[in-house]
C-alpha cells in the first residue's frame, strides 16, 4: 500500500458554497498519515432561525472538516466562496461559530477577501462552522457609540464633582461665617 499523502489543490462545491484549501492543508504532517485523508464540506439549509435578531445569516451555515487532528492553526487558510441567501446583501461579515462559553458567531481568524452583491469570499485560518452575518458592523457602531457615549457622561460627572469640591474649598475659606460640616451637609 502506498502511503504517500496526496499533494495539490482540493475544491469542493455545492449549490451555495465552494471551498478551496489544499491537501497539505487537509492532511497535515505528513509523518501521521496514515493512508487515507478527506476534506468535507457539509451545508445545512435550515439553520436560518437560530441566530439573534441583530445578527441575521447571509448565507448558508456549513462545517469544514478534514483528516488533520490540528485544525485550530492550519498552515495555509481555507477560502469559502459563500453565495449570498438575497441578491441585496452588503456589508457581510464572515464569521465561525465560538463553541466558547455558550456559543456565539465571531470573527476571529476569518477575514474577509472580497465581496459583491451576490458572492462573498472569506480566508480561515481554523476550522469549524462558517456563515456570513449581516448586521454585525451596525452592532459594533452601536456598541462604540454607547461606550462613547458612557464614558463622555462619565467624565463629565466626574469634572463636575471635582468643580463642585474646588468650590467648596473657596467658599469655606471666603467665608468666616459657618463651619465646614455645615456647608458640607447643606451640599
Amino acid at each position: 500500500m502506498d502511503r504517500t499523502p496526496p499533494r495539490g489543490p482540493v475544491r469542493l462545491t455545492n449549490e451555495n458554497i465552494q471551498l478551496d484549501t489544499t491537501w497539505e492543508t487537509a492532511i497535515g504532517d505528513d509523518t501521521n498519515y496514515p493512508g487515507f485523508g478527506f476534506a468535507i464540506l457539509l451545508s445545512y439549509k435550515s439553520l436560518q432561525t437560530l441566530t439573534n435578531s441583530s445578527e441575521q445569516l447571509s448565507s448558508r451555515v456549513v462545517t469544514v472538516s478534514v483528516s488533520n487532528p490540528n485544525t485550530t492553526n492550519l498552515s495555509e487558510p481555507i477560502i469559502l466562496t459563500f453565495n449570498h441567501l438575497k441578491s441585496s446583501d452588503a456589508n457581510t461579515t464572515c464569521v465561525y461559530w465560538s463553541e466558547d462559553g455558550e456559543g456565539a458567531w465571531s470573527i476571529q481568524g476569518c477575514t474577509s477577501v472580497k465581496s459583491n452583491s451576490t458572492h462573498t469570499v472569506c480566508s480561515c485560518t481554523h476550522l469549524s462552522s462558517f456563515a456570513l452575518l449581516r448586521g454585525i458592523q451596525e452592532n459594533k457602531k452601536c456598541r462604540q457609540l454607547v461606550m462613547w457615549a458612557g464614558a463622555s457622561v462619565a467624565l463629565a460627572c466626574a469634572v463636575l464633582s471635582l468643580l463642585m469640591t474646588l468650590w467648596c474649598r473657596f467658599i469655606s475659606k471666603k467665608s468666616n461665617g459657618g463651619s465646614r460640616p455645615e456647608q458640607h451637609f447643606n451640599l
